[in-house]
């Protein structure tokens, strides 16, 4: 599905911002920035885990203890909440997004992604959705998060891709 997703966003003619929302251990990240290596591309992590329980996980799951993942020199790590390092991140970094890997799990993080970043995505925006779909709790996360945001802010979009094994989606909006 990333794939997809990069060739779909590689294909706009705008530039715009890469960025990816759960980190972990850096493989999609590391993907993106081999895909756009003239941009940069920004991870946005606490690395200490997830910071709720998520249904049956519990917080911290997905920790690195700090440790952040070995990357390409255009990768650049804002590590915290999203709520705390996004705001100061947009304010600095102006234009519209091209590409946002949501890889959040948590509806609360989601929601706090899609709230900031609303301003930013435009026609043409590509979306991944990571826990999109078919885990057994999908409408009460980043789906829910996601169609929110689509209804408070009016956004039009088209899925270019669903998977059912990878619980994945990608939207790009129109």
């Amino acid at each position: 599905m990333l794939q997809l997703a990069l060739r779909s966003a590689h294909a706009e003619s705008e530039a715009g911002l890469l960025l990816e929302f759960g980190v972990y251990h850096g493989r999609t990240l590391r993907m993106i920035a081999s895909h756009f290596p003239d941009d940069p591309v920004h991870g946005f992590d606490t690395f200490s885990g997830i910071p709720e329980d998520w249904h049956s996980t519990r917080a911290g799951a997905y920790s690195t203890h700090g440790t952040l993942p070995p990357a390409p020199d255009n990768v650049q790590y804002h590590v915290g909440l999203f709520a705390d390092t996004l705001p100061a991140f947009l304010e600095a970094n102006p234009g519209p997004i091209r590409l946002m890997n949501l890889d959040c799990d948590l509806y609360s993080s989601a929601k706090d992604v899609l709230d900031a970043v609303a301003g930013r995505l435009r026609p043409g925006s590509v979306i991944v959705l990571d826990e999109y779909v078919m885990n057994p709790h999908w409408e009460e996360d980043e789906y829910r998060a996601f169609q929110e945001a689509v209804a408070e802010h009016g956004w039009e979009y088209r899925y270019l891709g669903i998977s059912l094994v990878s619980q994945q989606a990608v939207v790009q909006l129109v």
